[in-house]
């Protein structure tokens, strides 16, 4: 590590400045020495995750392919594929991606609709016209899509209404059930 960390430094410093790296002078030039630099990038380092439990020995040219690819390093951190921001070890981020993560894509099972889980789990549900709803008058039925709850209202025997008669005078209110024997009575 501390050879890779050099060979970056060195190589900053020569492209980013024209000054001596060892008494900062202006007007330094350097010409590259490839042996050197070959040699240096030749040698056996571990992965800069060793600590986390990746076990990666290799050469020093080799590094920033086993850290940056997507089938490389499981220990590297790496930023979440949805951008909802969370960083986390490579290993985690299928599950993150697919499980977790509040920015996964998923359809409403009610109306297939497709966004973010956020969204679909969140403010969706009180939108969706198709997402189950009981009988506001607990008459047993359960699972309503919420665009039917008025047109169940007019035929659910625990709805309260108001006698045919209202226009006439009567002024009794009961549920629709009991409205029947209601109406046989007074007649």
């Amino acid at each position: 590590f501390f050879f890779f960390f050099f060979l970056q430094k060195a190589k900053k410093s020569t492209i980013l400045s024209d000054a001596c790296p060892m008494c900062r002078k202006d007007g330094f030039t350097s010409v590259p020495n490839k042996q050197n630099e070959r040699a240096v990038l030749s040698l056996r380092i571990r992965c800069t995750n060793t600590e986390s439990g990746c076990g990666w020995i290799g050469e020093m040219f080799d590094i920033t392919g086993h850290l940056q690819s997507s089938s490389g390093c499981k220990f590297q951190e790496v930023e979440c594929s949805n951008s909802c921001g969370k960083i986390l070890q490579r290993h985690y981020l299928a599950d993150h991606v697919d499980a977790e993560c509040p920015c996964r894509r998923i359809g409403c099972p009610y109306c297939n609709l497709i966004g973010e889980y956020q969204f679909i789990d969140g403010r969706h549900k009180e939108e969706c016209s198709e997402f189950p709803t009981p009988c506001p008058n607990d008459c047993g039925i359960d699972n309503i899509p919420s665009k039917c709850i008025e047109g169940h209202r007019k035929e659910c025997p625990l709805e309260v209404v108001q006698c045919q008669y209202h226009n006439v005078g009567c002024e009794a209110k009961t549920t629709r059930k009991e409205m029947t024997e209601h109406d046989q009575e007074k007649m």
